[in-house]
């Protein structure tokens, strides 16, 4: 992943002690002596659906390109890392430690059990990894999102350089990552401020089933309302605001009511300044948000005085 990220220099500059498994090296290379074959004449790999499975075909182009990374990889690692040694003797009551490898495999289990030998910390953007360590060893693990925000207090990176790097882990789907408004805010000004597929991922990726609801609800609203009191134009506010509320709209969860509610309180050309979003949350999870909305929007326009009374009304009718 890091590779990937072009960031394997600056993390050797933040940890100038790094470590692999011998056995980790020696997969990496399996790997490429595997898929030497198809490098020369391509292949495909299937799938399964929805509705049966899928062939994914690939270029021989395509197999090389990225044997040719993976190999740069290992040069890097050879050059760069120590080898960890996995000395840990295990005793009678560390049984489990014996059925790694047929869970998460050889080189997983050697990395297991060299960071419990050697006291270090696990790097792995595998989630079930990270979790063995911690169960059956109590290793500390971390992933790529830890050693970014880490890289970005050291002032290794900057704002722009993290985000971008958040935007690729969730295009890429790694769905542990947490992000906020301003990766949203970054995306969006990165594809000069147009509604691209890019963003529609990053926003179905927001409102995903698999997602808290109150945070993403807090993150959606907020970034609303600095998307509305921002100088933009209408028509690119509106857009970006339908790319949003069309991933809301495709989730099934009654808490979506929330910012369909919020959304009405813009096309009735209510403001929203007078909406508390921690109000908003808390009468959303007791069952009154709608109730609240009405209020809020009614009060934000008694104080603005720029409002009818025939609008507010309007507005306690939404």
């Amino acid at each position: 992943t890091l590779a990937e990220l072009g960031l394997l220099e600056t993390v050797k500059k933040a940890y100038p002690n790094l470590y692999i498994c011998r056995t980790t090296i020696e997969a990496i290379k399996r790997l490429i002596a595997e898929k030497h074959y198809e490098a020369k004449k391509g292949g495909a790999t299937v799938a399964p659906t929805e509705t049966g499975v899928a062939l994914n075909t690939f270029t021989a182009e395509a197999v090389q390109s990225f044997l040719d990374k993976l190999t740069k990889i290992i040069e890097w690692l050879e050059e760069n890392c120590a080898i960890a040694i996995p000395t840990l003797k295990l005793k009678p009551e560390g049984e489990k430690f014996n059925q790694l490898e047929s869970l998460v495999g050889a080189s997983a289990a050697d990395s297991i059990i060299s960071a419990a030998s050697n006291d270090l910390i696990l790097v792995s953007d595998d989630l079930l990894l990270r979790q063995v360590a911690s169960e059956i060893g109590n290793i500390k693990g971390v992933w790529s999102q830890i050693i970014l925000i880490r890289l970005l207090d050291r002032k290794l990176i900057v704002v722009n350089e993290y985000h971008a790097a958040i935007n690729w882990l969730l295009q890429a789907g790694y769905e542990h990552t947490t992000f906020n408004k301003y990766t949203i805010y970054w995306c969006i000004q990165n594809d000069d401020w147009r509604v691209t597929p890019t963003l529609e991922r990053l926003f179905e990726r927001l409102m995903a089933p698999n997602t808290d609801l109150l945070i993403s609800l807090r993150i959606a609203i907020e970034f609303l309302i600095d998307l509305w009191e921002s100088d933009l134009d209408f028509y690119t506010k509106r857009r970006i605001s339908y790319a949003l509320f069309n991933a809301a709209f495709a989730v099934p969860e009654k808490g979506w009511e929330a910012l369909r509610a919020i959304w009405s309180l813009w096309r009735g050309s209510m403001v929203v300044r007078g909406i508390d979003i921690d109000d908003v949350i808390r009468d959303w999870t007791t069952g009154h948000f709608m109730w609240s909305a009405k209020g809020a929007s009614a009060e934000a326009a008694k104080k603005s005085g720029k409002r009818s009374k025939k609008q507010a009304k309007r507005a306690m009718k939404v």
